[in-house]
């Protein structure tokens, strides 16, 4: 079964080659903020528990956006 971390490369090529700019968009800003927090955790290498936490992450900051912009 392949890792999260090859899911992603596998879907971030398909959207190359799909043209799909949106889905590029998402697997590239996802994929930047697994580096980010490898980066800021000394270097360490995220596992598929650590990479869900930063989708997690940045779900839940979307959902909070759309709704302070429901609000206002």
């Amino acid at each position: 079964m392949a890792t999260i971390r090859e899911r992603l490369d596998a879907d971030l090529k398909d959207a190359m080659r799909a043209k799909d700019e949106l889905k590029l968009t998402q697997i590239r800003a996802i994929k930047s903020a697994i580096k980010y927090k490898e980066v800021e955790g000394a270097n360490k290498v995220l596992d598929d528990a650590g990479i869900l936490g930063v989708i997690t992450s940045l779900v839940k900051k979307g959902r909070d956006a759309a709704t302070e912009y429901k609000a206002a």
